[in-house]
Formats: C-alpha cells, sequence, structure tokens
C-alpha cells in the first residue's frame, strides 16, 4: 500500500527498497553510573554492523529517536542546523515539513 503513494506526499519517506529497519537500544538498571560503558558498546554495535547496511537507504525512522544523529539547540535551531538530522528521518521531504510547520506557525 504504502508504495502506491509517492514518497514526496507525505513527511514519512521509507518506501520500496525498505527490507528491515534496525533499532539500536540499550538499557542499565544503575543510574548515570554506566552511561559510557552502555553508550560505547551500543555505538561499537552500530560501527560494527554499518558495513552490512546499504548505503542506499540510510536513514532513521522518526519514532525511534536517535541523538547521535543530531539534537536541537535549546532555543533556537536553524532549518539548517536542523537539516543534519531531519534529512535523515525525512530525506526530501524535510525541508517540504519544515515549510509546513512554518505555515502552521503563522495561522496561529
Amino acid at each position: 500500500m504504502m508504495n502506491s503513494i509517492p514518497e514526496y506526499e507525505t513527511p514519512f519517506p521509507h518506501r520500496k527498497g525498505t527490507m528491515y529497519k534496525f533499532h539500536y537500544f540499550t538499557n542499565w538498571p544503575n543510574g548515570d553510573k554506566n552511561v559510557v560503558k552502555h553508550m560505547s558498546w551500543i555505538r561499537s554495535l552500530y560501527n560494527y554492523t554499518t558495513p552490512y547496511v546499504s548505503k542506499f537507504s540510510r536513514g532513521a525512522y522518526v519514532n525511534y529517536r536517535d541523538l547521535d544523529l543530531g539534537i536541537n539547540k535549546k532555543g533556537y535551531t536553524s532549518v539548517i542546523q536542523a537539516s543534519v538530522w531531519g534529512v535523515k528521518y525525512f530525506k526530501g521531504n524535510f525541508q517540504d515539513t519544515d515549510r509546513g510547520h512554518l505555515a502552521i506557525l503563522i495561522d496561529q
């Protein structure tokens, strides 16, 4: 069904050719005590699997937030700054998504 709707018609760009989505996740019971250990482990796993993932379709699913892709600054983040991570989630639709958000803000 999703393939019948062009990628540019919705903010969600993931279509034909996306066979799998990986969700890298780690959790630790001891609060901040083991942050470095667990973050290092999950980043090592990510780096290990990178060569086995298609270079063409590398992106991210917006509901699986990945802070390593980038985050907004506190206060104001420009579209150019946000595009560093936004394109990973929305591909070519990021600019349109931003324009739509701006239109909503102006109407309020």
